[in-house]
């Protein structure tokens, strides 16, 4: 008996338009390939895609009516459109913003002030998925706290942290400490899921530019393929969905946002399944 293909899913930072980039990317993956992310062995989700990530319910094929044939199946059509979508690059002077882009992370969750608004808005009630966590970011320090929502004390507190928007939203008490939004670390944070123990891995990344763009876009960029480096290493396949520059300047829109990802996935998505 084959053992199943071990994927890892990462939903990035974006706010709303970043919320219809992703549930667009989500939707039209399985549409094409019949992968569900409640399939995943491992889910990580920072800012708003920590908020969808507890909304994709419990794993398992069981859960989700799927036989082992169809997950390898659908697998299959994942690796396809890894070969066929090409993911972002960057050049070297991308690369020279990444100490910046960690400096000015610390320097945010050192200094803005924390906002006036007290997150209650509705999250994804448990059951959770086993293999999801959330990121947020402690205060003042800026170091990274990592959290499997079905081990939280309270997910709810978890989810509003890790989209505490700085200087907007109230910081957000997590075992005595203020935590606030986990793309203050990094839009993606994908060096959490290793290609040691996962075969796959699908990155949905909003807030990160295929090329050019804004200096902090280029930052989100590079940042992202440093942590990409051990999947290339590793030679593992990886499906990175992210704007293009045109698409990262209008994702105001959240029809434009969504259209964005449908495009990348359609034009791949010839041959999956044949």
């Amino acid at each position: 008996m084959n053992t199943p293909t071990r994927v890892g899913l990462v939903l990035g930072a974006g706010g709303e338009s970043g919320a219809s980039f992703i549930r667009a990317a989500l939707t039209e993956i399985e549409s094409i390939t019949g992968w569900r992310p409640s399939t995943a062995q491992t889910i990580i989700g920072t800012s708003i895609g920590a908020l969808i990530s507890a909304r994709l319910g419990p794993a398992d094929s069981t859960s989700t009516g799927l036989e082992s044939a169809d997950l390898e199946s659908a697998t299959d059509g994942l690796r396809h459109l890894a070969a066929n979508i090409p993911g972002p690059s960057s050049r070297v002077t991308d690369l020279l913003t990444v100490p910046s882009r960690r400096l000015g992370g610390r320097v945010v969750a050192l200094v803005v002030p924390s906002g006036r608004y007290v997150a209650d808005y509705p999250i994804g009630e448990p059951p959770h998925h086993s293999g999801a966590s959330v990121v947020s970011v402690a205060r003042p320090l800026g170091s990274r706290r990592v959290t499997r929502l079905v081990d939280a004390k309270s997910p709810g507190q978890e989810l509003y942290a890790s989209a505490a928007v700085p200087g907007f939203s109230a910081n957000v008490l997590l075992d005595g400490r203020r935590h606030i939004d986990g793309a203050v670390h990094s839009s993606t944070n994908a060096d959490l899921i290793s290609p040691d123990d996962h075969d796959l891995l699908v990155v949905i990344a909003p807030l990160v530019a295929i090329s050019g763009a804004s200096a902090l876009a280029r930052s989100h960029r590079a940042l992202l393929m440093r942590e990409l480096a051990p999947w290339r290493k590793a030679k593992k396949p990886t499906l990175v969905l992210a704007p293009s520059r045109e698409q990262y300047r209008s994702r105001s829109s959240l029809e434009a946002s969504a259209e964005a990802a449908l495009g990348q996935l359609r034009r791949a998505s010839p041959g999956v399944g044949s």
